[in-house]
């Protein structure tokens, strides 16, 4: 993996997004791997002065307007709280946006910091690949910019998902990578 890693070469105006690298999600397969990875990730994009953004979820009755529907899915949630990963914390000079659903796009600054900073590619780590991470890419994707999910940087409660995720829209809506 370590091999993989420094093979990975960030284009010009990029920016690596990390999406809910938080401890809601203690859950997903293989987060010994992504406690392995996420950390030499940032730390060859910081070597490179990649732009790096943290997107992390924060649930709100007021503002999480999904929450009902969800919850008539699935039961009684627990709200998530935005809590990174040790692994994963924000340098202070790390642009950190607080989403309120699933996409980190949604009703945050996000779209308008990465026009302002002239990024066109968007390198993506995060939680859960079939969830939050597809929405954002969703909405990434209608506003143009070439999206990389890096595949070992990313998870899912089932694997299936993840697998599925990446298999059925790789070369459709990005170009799936790893380090």
């Amino acid at each position: 993996i370590f091999i993989l890693y420094m093979l990975l070469e960030f284009e010009e105006n990029s920016c690596l997004l990390l999406i809910d690298i938080q401890q809601a999600y203690s859950d997903v397969f293989s987060l010994d791997l992504l406690s392995k990875n996420i950390p030499k990730l940032l730390s060859h994009a910081r070597k490179k002065n990649v732009l790096i953004s943290h997107i992390f979820e924060i649930d709100d009755k007021k503002k999480s307007l999904w929450l009902p529907f969800w919850e008539e899915l699935k039961g009684p949630r627990t709200f998530d709280k935005g809590r990174p990963f040790s692994f994963s914390k924000p340098l202070q000079n790390e642009a950190v946006f607080i989403k309120n659903g699933y996409d980190a796009f949604f009703k945050t600054q996000l779209d308008q910091y990465l026009k302002k900073n002239n990024i066109k590619t968007l390198y993506i780590c995060g939680l859960l690949t079939g969830v939050c991470v597809l929405n954002s890419v969703f909405t990434a994707f209608n506003k143009g910019y070439r999206i990389i999910p890096l595949e070992n940087c990313c998870s899912d409660r089932l694997k299936t998902r993840h697998n599925n995720t990446l298999k059925y829209y790789s070369n459709y809506l990005f170009i799936k990578n790893k380090i």
